[in-house]
C-alpha cells in the first residue's frame, strides 16, 4: 500500500477502490470493532457477497 496508494486494489461493478481507500475503509471496521468492544487479538468472522460492497459505503 505505501508504494503504490493510488493503484485500483477492488474492482466491482459499480466501484473500484485504490489501496489507501481500501485501508482507510478497512482502519474504519477495525474502530467499529473496538468501539464494540472486540478486542485486538479476537478473530471476527466476516461474511460478505462478492463485491466491494462492505467496503464501498
Amino acid at each position: 500500500m505505501a508504494r503504490t496508494p493510488d493503484a485500483e486494489a477492488v474492482v466491482g461493478d459499480d466501484e473500484t477502490l485504490t489501496y489507501a481507500e481500501l485501508d482507510a475503509r478497512s482502519d474504519a471496521l477495525a474502530w467499529h470493532l473496538r468501539e464494540q468492544d472486540v478486542a485486538p487479538d479476537v478473530r471476527v468472522g466476516l461474511r460478505v457477497e462478492r463485491s466491494s460492497g462492505p467496503w464501498g459505503r
